[in-house]
């Protein structure tokens, strides 16, 4: 005779008793410096788009590269107006010399100063409620771009007004152009 089969245990059972292979998850491949830099530049683009401070990125001959909405509501031009026109529209007659002065520079690979407060005119070529303010953006020591914001003219260093009563009026055209500051001395804040 047979022997007497064995009752059939439940499938609970049967898997406790099966041998448990714990394999590890897949190794994610190391980040090479690249792959953050791909990071960063995504949380960039976030931050420049949603930026309180209106800010553009500026070639090195003056045309505007990108904008945020915050830019283009202060100045009053539009992003397509505004990748036809160039920095030198936006800046007060008073100071297109210091501004074509402080471009060239960095074009003929000079070290210019870091940093440049400008006065602005507004579409219809008024004074404008705020200054330009530059900086020269490099990459492994050389020039890329310019970083600008519109700065409001409370917020601009009262060093660099001639004095208390022009930085009242908002008068921009006696902005002393001290708002340049060399690399090894301490910049202005900016907004």
């Amino acid at each position: 005779a047979p022997p007497p089969a064995e009752p059939r245990r439940p499938a609970a059972e049967a898997k406790a008793e099966e041998p448990i292979i714990l394999a590890r998850p897949p190794r994610a491949p190391d980040r090479t410096a690249l792959d953050r830099r791909d990071d960063l530049d995504q949380i960039y683009e976030l931050v420049f788009a949603d930026s309180a401070v209106p800010m553009a990125v500026v070639t090195l001959d003056g045309k505007f590269l990108r904008t945020n909405v915050r830019f283009e509501a202060a100045s009053g031009y539009g992003r397509t107006e505004l990748e036809r026109i160039t920095v030198f529209n936006l800046t007060a007659p008073a100071h297109l010399h210091v501004t074509f002065s402080f471009m060239s520079l960095v074009l003929r690979g000079l070290d210019p100063a870091s940093h440049l407060f400008v006065c602005a005119v507004t579409r219809e070529s008024r004074p404008a409620p705020f200054a330009l303010a530059m900086s020269l953006v490099t990459r492994d020591g050389r020039a890329q771009y310019f970083s600008m914001s519109l700065v409001p003219l409370s917020n601009v260093p009262p060093q660099l007004f001639a004095d208390d009563a022009e930085r009242e009026r908002h008068g921009c055209g006696r902005l002393q152009l001290a708002g340049v500051a060399r690399r090894d001395e301490a910049a202005p804040p900016s907004a």
